[in-house]
């Protein structure tokens, strides 16, 4: 018996090794959008990334009140598990084997990141292994802040928008950390489903999944309920912003250089 525990002891330290050195490895081969900013912080000029997406580079953190939305919504257990809910695949599963199809991921926030490294396989029960796996090693090697940075910069916001930064721009024109509650829970619903519900496109369950979570928001003891009423009252973004292109040749040449964000001494008239 005890040659049989110290065995599993070595298989198990072995595991986590290789967990832990695969998670360090794991990268995004992704490109970024090439922003250019005036002094106050206003966007002069934009372009998208080589794959056409709007993929910004965020330089600040995600905003407090978009952690606390996002994961509200997402995966209110984050903090706790190990990269897995054990609940939430338990569900799936029961839920997919009585429709006959997968109609349920349980997929936690982690296993999300997975699959974005992983460059959003088909799903089927091999390729949810493949991220459970992933995302054990992403829970080793990283800490819950980081891997909530991986998400917040690599998630799909609708349409070609991609980060929490970009949807903030592209959305709302203005950056994450000046958006109201009402704002921030547009936003944080919008990976649910980014291929079927964004500005433009459903807008009837888009309403429906933010005011749902500004009252799971409001339960929960963000803000009271006056906040609550006004937020639900407040328009939803229905299109895409266009970014202003007002320094062209001062654009081009922030690509030739390979930066992805610039702060210029124009002012926006």
């Amino acid at each position: 018996m005890r040659r049989i525990l110290s065995i599993s002891l070595v298989i198990l330290v072995l595991t986590v090794m290789v967990l832990f050195g695969i998670g360090k490895t794991l990268s995004f081969d992704q490109d970024f959008a090439h922003v250019l900013y005036d002094r106050d912080g206003h966007i002069i000029n934009a372009s998208v990334a080589a794959d056409e997406q709007w993929r910004m580079h965020c330089e600040e953190t995600m905003p407090e009140k978009l952690k606390e939305a996002v994961l509200l919504f997402e995966d209110a257990y984050f903090p706790y598990h190990l990269g897995v809910n054990p609940v939430s695949i338990a569900k799936a599963v029961r839920d997919n084997y009585k429709a006959g199809h997968i109609v349920r991921g349980g997929s936690t926030l982690t296993m999300q990141v997975a699959r974005i490294q992983q460059g959003n396989q088909s799903r089927n029960y091999k390729q949810k292994i493949k991220e459970i796996l992933i995302s054990f090693a992403l829970e080793l090697a990283y800490t819950k802040e980081e891997i909530l940075a991986m998400y917040g910069q690599y998630a799909p916001f609708g349409g070609n928008v991609v980060g929490f930064c970009s949807a903030s721009w592209k959305y709302f024109q203005k950056p994450a950390d000046q958006l109201s509650w009402s704002e921030i829970a547009s936003i944080a619903v919008l990976p649910n489903a980014p291929g079927k519900i964004f500005p433009g496109q459903d807008q009837a369950g888009f309403l429906k999944k933010r005011n749902f979570l500004l009252y799971k928001l409001h339960y929960e003891g963000h803000f009271d309920e006056l906040s609550l009423k006004l937020a639900l009252k407040e328009p939803l973004p229905d299109r895409f912003i266009l970014f202003a292109q007002l320094a062209p040749h001062l654009h081009q040449h922030l690509k030739a250089t390979g930066s992805f964000n610039e702060r210029s001494a124009i002012q926006e008239s």
